[in-house]
């Protein structure tokens, strides 16, 4: 059984027609998704793009380290996620290397099912939050190749758009001096922005320190 999808797409590397028309086959069982070019005359199926490395680089910054993966493919195209890790990002590091080579090199980045559940469940252990983490940015790069090779953004291959905007909190504007006229002039800057919405960390380390009365009479 399967369901096909008709999509409309601009140029891309791998086929270059006049028309751009694609019909997207999904197979229930097993879920991997070929691509064809509908024409009158013929039928031809894209050739299936393999992994060949899946790269980590660790950006470190004064509050965390992003870290950010490239997978690579043989016709170049290259998807990129990141990810934070609070104090595991070398961890996470060391199981990405390991799982690119027993699972990801090779595998065709379309079939982001297959891929998934061969890191989830091929190594036979339980997939706590490293695991999970690593399956996610792995599969989320995919899908930024598959964005890529389709020429469309991943949203319209997840259902499209339901919304035209969303609300945005402001982060990280109060590393200025611990003082109440710094604090108040640091969030009249990020006000004058547009942000309606502050996220703040009055305490920082000392949070730790506090009595939880001593908390109470803080905030009220």
């Amino acid at each position: 059984m399967f369901r096909t999808v008709s999509l409309t797409c601009g140029p891309n590397k791998l086929v270059r027609p006049k028309n751009y028309r694609f019909k997207l086959l999904i197979f229930m069982k097993p879920r991997l998704p070929i691509l064809t070019k509908i024409n009158s005359t013929e039928r031809q199926i894209i050739k299936e793009m393999k992994i060949t490395d899946v790269k980590t680089l660790v950006m470190g910054t004064s509050w965390r380290n992003l870290t950010f993966v490239k997978v690579e493919t043989d016709e170049g195209l290259t998807g990129v996620s990141e990810v934070r890790m609070n104090n595991r990002t070398d961890a996470l590091v060391a199981y990405i290397d390991g799982a690119k080579r027993r699972h990801v090199i090779g595998s065709d980045p379309f079939n982001t099912e297959d891929l998934y559940q061969r890191l989830f469940r091929d190594d036979y252990g339980r997939a706590g939050e490293i695991v999970a983490t690593g399956i996610s940015v792995i599969e989320i790069a995919c899908w930024d190749i598959i964005g890529k090779a389709l020429n469309q953004p991943v949203y319209r291959l997840l259902g499209g758009a339901c919304r035209d905007k969303i609300k945005a909190y402001a982060n990280g504007w109060y590393r200025v001096e611990r003082s109440t006229e710094e604090f108040h002039a640091a969030a009249k800057r990020v006000l004058e922005k547009g942000y309606r919405a502050l996220k703040f960390d009055p305490f920082g380390a000392g949070y730790y320190e506090l009595s939880y009365e001593e908390k109470l009479k803080s905030v009220g």
